[in-house]
Parts: C-alpha cells; structure tokens; sequence
C-alpha cells in the first residue's frame, strides 16, 4: 500500500487502524499466523 504524500487523513486513518489492531491483539494474531514470512520482525508498531 502507498500513501501519497500529503494525504494525511488516509495515513492517520490506517495508522490508528494498526493501533487499534494492537491493542486488541488482533496484529499479533495475524503477524503470528503469517511468522514464516517475518512479518513480527519487518514490522515496528508501537506509542
């Protein structure tokens, strides 16, 4: 996914879409599922 420069309200919509998915765990279960591709190391989300 690319997010255009300047498209700030799309960039703050997915971003708190992530942290939401954080902090119901619901990233991790996912990331979990899909370990062999190394999705828990290639990705940082944190506050």
């Amino acid at each position: 996914m690319t997010i255009l420069k300047g498209n700030d309200e799309l960039k703050d919509l997915v971003e708190s879409t992530l942290m939401q998915m954080v902090d119901d765990g619901t990233f991790m279960e996912i990331a979990e599922k899909y370990a062999d591709y190394g999705l828990t190391d290639a990705v940082c989300l944190g506050k």
